[in-house]
């Protein structure tokens, strides 16, 4: 049997509802059985999924090496030698702590990658611009 709605009618003078009743045969049971089991059986298994492969380590070694080079860059004073170059770094690692604290891993680990590399040449440039030299010889 299948519930299909309801319909009212009286009863001891009272307006009550009552659902209809629907005799299903063999085929029609099976067809719905599929249909309703289908979906509901699947969809442990695919959140399961999505969810675990949503799931990634944090870029801890990145961010550590964004950060030396950063605090390196910023030592050889890149920001007054090597503006273009520190801003670009600066907004790069600053976009990665975002990711990062956002929990948004792979992004954070490719801003992190992008600001070291930046920050290292901000570094470099700014050492090699430098009235001292930079402490190169």
């Amino acid at each position: 049997m299948l519930v299909l709605g309801a319909e009212y009618r009286f009863w001891f003078g009272r307006l009550v509802r009552q659902p209809v009743r629907v005799l299903l045969g063999p085929v029609e049971k099976l067809r719905i059985r599929r249909f309703v089991s289908g979906p509901l059986v699947l969809s442990p298994f695919l959140s399961l999924i999505c969810l675990s492969s949503c799931v990634s380590r944090p870029p801890i070694t990145d961010y550590t090496l964004a950060r030396s080079a950063y605090e390196a860059a910023k030592e050889s004073g890149a920001a007054r030698l090597a503006p273009s170059v520190w801003y670009k770094a600066d907004q790069a690692y600053r976009r990665g702590q975002k990711f990062f604290s956002e929990q948004s891993y792979g992004a954070a680990r490719d801003a992190f990658e992008e600001a070291r590399f930046l920050c290292e040449k901000a570094e470099n440039t700014a050492r090699l611009t430098s009235p001292d030299g930079g402490g190169l010889q």
